[in-house]
């Protein structure tokens, strides 16, 4: 045998399992357990002699009159106590009042004669048991009016021990006890230790030959046709009943525990289930049930790919609505496939994934499956932020109206004038950029940038002013070395070294004739505007 559970699964060796049929025999539970007490029961254990006369109500009992009570049982525990045997009658008739009448058991009839043994433990103060379980082979016949029952019980030896009985203290007045440590019942009367007292009523619990049934026929709502093979299930909390419809589409289930109250659920392929309350308080029942057949479904599936390299697109969530419905989604797999199950109607579908644009379009299901659709996403164009400052190189101050031009190979240039503070902003797409400035009186300033999936912001864009000191391509020549630059100029000079993104790495104050800069690194810079190359 093979158990499993979310522990985990453990395997024995072969085993037998011997499934009991449920015995034709039904508990009508008389009184709710409200209490376990000891001054509730058919005998009152704590003494050696009791006797107990109980009136069960016909409001309370619910048989109907004809029933055949086949046997009576109390339940309970008790803590054992060796030699502790009580000597035990039980009486059990229908009266039509609710008189108490002490001794007299006349016109009852004696179910039980015998021996009650109190030796042992037996149940416990969260599991009730039999303690009194009394089969009446010839049954007794229910009238339909309330039962008596008395109980009278003895332990010669003068024995007692703790013994609790299921009472229903909700009901007063229909149970009364006597009892003592009398050596017999003949003595009980003269020896009195607890006279006459209502007690609550000692929950019994009769068994009944069952005798109700519940029939009908299942059929299509809109046809009335017949449904062979509709499964019929009565529940009331753990028992349960079933029962199938053959081709005429009836279905018949006999019920043993008819004292509860059920529900039946009729479930048929193609039919919405349909469930309602069974009670047998009135006899047997007859239940028709019409059947409301389903929609017929279709199915909506395709693929989700990506709309430049037409690979499938994994974990795209697509969504699936209709007007004053419950949206339907799920997640593309590995493949980018998904599928719906929809009914005929107007839909709209929605896709969204990461990286991507957000997708929708109109779906119509009519009577057919939308299968093999391609959905492709774009993917999404991120922008990022190119911005900063136009300097002027001489004295650090921001250089207003300044042209700003940044171009890419083969795209559209993007231009934008600095305002007083000498800022300027672009928006742009990752990529080479080339960073032209141009400004009166400035010489031209030329800077590369890369966009490479972040913004490149607080830029400081250098540029020098046009005067006779500083241009060497008129007054001087200037050339690139190993880790230096060569100025060769006819006067003194104010030399300024910047790289590519337009970044001042060197300033620089020379002599006529003849200066060498040392430790510059390979690369192109602009030198006082002139592009040089440095190994």
């Amino acid at each position: 045998m093979k158990l499993t559970s979310e522990y985990g699964t453990t395997q024995t060796e072969e085993v037998q399992l011997v499934i009991a049929e449920e015995s034709a025999e039904s508990l009508v539970q008389v009184g709710e357990v409200e209490v376990i007490t000891t001054d509730g029961g058919p005998i009152h254990s704590y003494n050696s002699t009791t006797r107990t006369e109980i009136i069960y109500p016909k409001e309370m009992i619910g048989l109907e009159a004809g029933s055949k009570i086949i046997s009576l049982e109390y339940r309970g525990y008790h803590y054992g106590k060796d030699g502790v045997i009580y000597n035990t009658q039980v009486w059990i008739g229908n009266v039509s009042d609710t008189e108490f009448k002490e001794n007299d058991v006349t016109g009852m009839t004696k179910i039980f004669d015998g021996q009650i043994d109190y030796t042992k433990d037996r149940g416990s103060d969260e599991e009730a048991v039999p303690l009194i379980d009394i089969a009446i082979p010839d049954g007794f016949a229910y009238t339909g009016e309330n039962i008596r029952v008395v109980v009278a019980a003895n332990d010669p030896d003068g024995g007692w021990v703790s013994g609790y009985f299921e009472a229903d203290d909700s009901v007063m007045g229909y149970a009364r006890q006597k009892a003592a440590d009398s050596s017999s019942l003949e003595e009980l009367d003269n020896d009195i230790w607890y006279s006459w007292e209502d007690i609550a009523l000692p929950v019994v619990y009769f068994g009944v030959v069952p005798s109700k049934n519940v029939s009908g026929v299942v059929t299509d709502a809109e046809t009335d046709a017949p449904i062979e093979g509709a499964e019929i299930t009565l529940k009331s909390g753990e028992v349960e009943y079933y029962g199938t419809s053959d081709a005429e589409g009836a279905y018949s289930i006999d019920v043993i525990q008819y004292s509860l109250a059920y529900e039946m659920e009729v479930v048929a392929e193609g039919y919405e289930p349909a469930t309602q309350a069974v009670s047998f308080d009135d006899g047997d029942v007859v239940a028709n049930v019409e059947l409301t057949a389903l929609p017929e479904e279709y199915t909506y599936s395709g693929t989700v790919v990506d709309g430049e390299t037409n690979e499938p697109v994994a974990g795209a969530v697509v969504t699936v609505s209709a007007e004053g419905g419950e949206p339907q989604t799920m997640p593309t797999g590995d493949d980018g496939g998904f599928s719906f199950t929809l009914l005929d109607g107007e839909y709209t579908v929605t896709v969204a994934c990461e990286g991507y644009l957000e997708y929708s379009s109109e779906l119509t299901i009519a009577g057919a499956d939308v299968t093999g659709a391609q959905i492709a996403l774009t993917p999404e164009v991120k922008e990022y932020t190119y911005s900063g400052t136009v300097i002027d190189g001489s004295t650090s101050a921001p250089v207003a109206n300044a042209i700003v031009t940044v171009s890419a190979e083969g795209g559209e240039p993007q231009t934008a004038t600095t305002g007083a503070d000498g800022g300027f902003s672009f928006t742009l797409l990752d990529g080479e950029y080339a960073v032209t400035v141009a400004c009166e009186d400035y010489e031209d300033g030329h800077f590369n940038v890369t966009i490479d999936g972040a913004d490149v912001v607080g830029v400081e864009l250098v540029i020098t002013e046009r005067s006779g000191i500083s241009m060497i391509g008129v007054d001087g020549t200037v050339y690139g070395g190993d880790g230096c630059i060569f100025v060769v100029t006819e006067s003194e000079a104010s030399i300024y070294v910047y790289n590519t993104a337009g970044v001042l790495v060197r300033r620089a104050e020379v002599e006529a004739g003849t200066t060498r800069i040392d430790g510059i690194g390979a690369g192109v810079y602009v030198v006082n505007g002139v592009k040089v190359m440095v190994k």
